[in-house]
């Protein structure tokens, strides 16, 4: 039979674990393609949760949050607009403020009718394969940031979205190990550094 101080050991190294799961970092799978080539299904990738109870998440990180409307569910994508901002796109380039940002082309795949939130107004934009995603202005609204996907040409979900401060769970540090769809592991992703 186990002594008592064994069980006691045990019992606070589950408790730490628990507490280090909870508030300072987990790993999450990534099962869509939205933020490739940052990030691949198949990537199990370390969150910090911690990082954002001291500073505010800054333009460039990849961050996961959760929806109002579906808080189970847990989203991945990069912050390019921060509070006060404006962003827009224009012949598929993201401008930030009007000047035109490092975040790259925005091309979206097929024919598709989508609601924008701009400020308290919604706008509905359009598109086909050979058109690139133009989208008016939209100001950043104090206390919310604007996050784009790497991948922008995702059928099924919108690869923008303004999301409330207080919904970001995380910000993705690291590609611990990546599988692909055969399960072999892919070397050049181990460990890889989430830029």
């Amino acid at each position: 039979m186990l002594n008592k101080s064994l069980w006691f050991s045990f019992f606070v190294a589950i408790f730490v674990a628990l507490l280090l799961r909870t508030f300072v970092f987990s790993v999450s799978y990534v099962p869509a393609d939205t933020m490739i080539p940052t990030l691949y299904p198949g990537d199990y990738v370390m969150l910090n949760h911690w990082v954002f109870r001291e500073d505010l998440p800054k333009r460039g990180d990849v961050i996961v949050y959760t929806k109002e409307d579906q808080p189970g569910i847990f989203f991945v994508k990069r912050v390019v607009g921060l509070e006060g901002d404006e962003v827009e796109t224009r012949d598929g380039f993201v401008f930030i403020n009007q000047i035109r940002s490092e975040y790259g082309d925005i091309q979206l795949d097929g024919n598709r009718l989508e609601k924008l939130l701009s400020s308290t107004q919604w706008h509905w934009v359009s598109w086909s394969a050979e058109q690139k995603l133009d989208l008016a202005p939209i100001n950043v609204p104090q206390n919310y940031l604007y996050v784009l996907a790497d991948s922008r040409s995702d059928k099924l979900n919108r690869p923008w979205d303004r999301v409330p401060l207080r919904r970001i769970k995380a910000r993705v540090d690291r590609v611990l190990f990546s599988l692909d769809s055969a399960y072999k592991l892919r070397w050049d992703r181990v460990l890889k550094s989430v830029d």
